[in-house]
């Protein structure tokens, strides 16, 4: 980090390759932590969005999963406003509140 700018290594989900790209931030900027996480962490009540290949049935075999608190009720991302990964539903990315 230098000032008003971070430098992250950036995916490429359709081509998995990193490149090093350069961000703006300013005191408005929301970060978040990725940690490894278990079964146990997927509760009631909270935003899951799951990344991977979907099947012809729509079941998505997840290669990283976001579980996240819900803003004012409702689940929401932090990413680009549909999903939180990049993608997209074209994507296989699925989001959803967990109900049980």
């Amino acid at each position: 980090m230098s000032g008003s700018t971070i430098t992250v290594d950036a995916i490429d989900f359709q081509t998995q390759k990193t490149s090093s790209k350069t961000v703006t931030v300013d005191s408005s900027t929301k970060y978040t932590e990725q940690a490894t996480g278990a079964a146990s962490d997927l509760v009631v009540g909270k935003c899951v969005l799951a990344q991977g290949k979907a099947d012809d049935s729509g079941t998505v075999a997840a290669t990283a999963i976001s579980v996240t608190e819900p803003v004012n009720g409702e689940c929401v991302s932090g990413f680009g406003g549909r999903g939180g990964f990049g993608g997209g539903q074209g994507a296989g990315a699925q989001g959803g509140t967990t109900n049980g």
